[in-house]
């Protein structure tokens, strides 16, 4: 596709692999600045996929084409011709430009299957309710930042656990995707999220022929979102197949199937306030909102990740209110089956967020009315 002289675009050259410091190393310059992606016991491929996946919403979000040296399969090409429309039609986007050459698609995939690991509910409830894989990934530089290798340790070890009682392997992929200047940074990451997860999959693509991700949504609650049934499996190539999972569920049957579990109430990670220096803080909506379906199950206390029953009315009143989640709350106190301090507590919690929601909606009215967007 021929592109406007002199536009600015996103480039990404010198693609390589290589062995450093003892782990499998994979390493692009983007726009001068070097992407990578780092492991140590799995040997990484330069697959240049790998890189539009992790790119191409960025680019697209500042209207920028993508220049990927290297090429890339046919099936990747078409899938993401179509993947930028949806985004197109989500976020009012401009039809991506890409400048990328393509090579024939391969029939060689491997036969590893795998599945993006977090030790949250979504990745729980798939590894628990789906056939099983052969390895959990998990990545370092995603939810957890890169320089915080405590906390990264503390899930290492949850991860490996997990691993070992399935019967599975795990590995770990570090990457400074979210810290990249060309990646969108942490603003993006909601859209961005997918590609992020997409791009692990193809620098594996020796070991792997399909990746696994976990949906966030039910299937008909889907929305405009980084990782959606609609727009995950469109990151795969010849070598690499993207599956979504779990849409079939709501969030609280995930919960109720995964409850009694013991590896979920040992290992079970949900918390991304990160106040905790490991684990889950136990005061944040996420965590709360989690809780209280397992207070409903009568399943609180046999969690020590969390908090038990006991602190939970106080830390209910501590939450100023909550950005998200608030129908799920709102659910589980009108079922009836919650503990009267914990009831009450969460009724107030639910009528300040409620406010709170109103008042967001209210000034993001008169903002777009000030100053209508072009």
């Amino acid at each position: 596709m021929k592109l406007a002289r002199g536009r600015r675009m996103t480039r990404v050259t010198h693609l390589r692999a290589e062995r450093a410091g003892g782990e499998s190393r994979v390493t692009a310059l983007v726009d001068g600045v070097p992407l990578w992606f780092a492991c140590e016991d799995m040997g990484l491929t330069a697959a240049p996929e790998a890189f539009g996946s992790a790119l191409l919403l960025a680019s697209l979000h500042r209207n920028r084409p993508l220049s990927i040296d290297g090429a890339v399969s046919e099936t990747w090409r078409d899938n993401v011709r179509r993947l930028s429309e949806i985004w197109s039609e989500w976020w009012g986007y401009r039809i991506a430009k890409t400048e990328i050459i393509t090579r024939p698609d391969r029939v060689d995939r491997s036969s590893g299957t795998a599945l993006a690991f977090s030790c949250g509910i979504d990745s729980f409830h798939a590894l628990l309710t789906a056939p099983r894989p052969q390895i959990l990934v998990s990545v370092h530089g995603f939810d957890v930042p890169l320089a915080d290798d405590y906390r990264m340790s503390a899930f290492a070890l949850s991860a490996k656990a997990v691993a070992a009682a399935t019967g599975v392997k795990s590995t770990i992929v570090r990457t400074n995707l979210r810290e990249h200047p060309s990646s969108g940074r942490p603003r993006l990451w909601e859209r961005s999220h997918g590609g992020g997860l997409a791009s692990i999959a193809h620098v594996l693509s020796d070991h792997l022929g399909e990746l696994t991700i976990s949906s966030s949504y039910f299937a008909r609650d889907q929305r405009a979102w980084g990782s959606a049934i609609e727009t995950d499996p469109l990151f795969s190539s010849d070598r690499m197949g993207i599956a979504h999972y779990g849409a079939h569920a709501h969030r609280e049957e995930k919960i109720r199937q995964i409850a009694d579990n013991p590896l979920v109430q040992r290992h079970l990670r949900v918390c991304w306030a990160n106040r905790a220096e490991s684990g889950n803080c136990s005061r944040c909506g996420k965590c709360l909102a989690t809780m209280l379906l397992l207070a409903e199950l009568g399943s609180l206390d046999s969690f020590e990740v969390f908090d038990g029953m006991k602190l939970l009315p106080s830390r209910l009143d501590e939450l100023p209110h909550l950005s998200t989640q608030i129908n799920i709350v709102e659910r589980i106190v009108e079922r009836g089956f919650l503990p009267r301090p914990v009831a009450e507590a969460t009724r107030k919690l639910v009528k300040r967020s409620r406010r709170a929601a109103a008042i967001r909606e209210y000034g993001n009215r008169l903002r777009d009315t000030v100053l209508p967007r072009a």
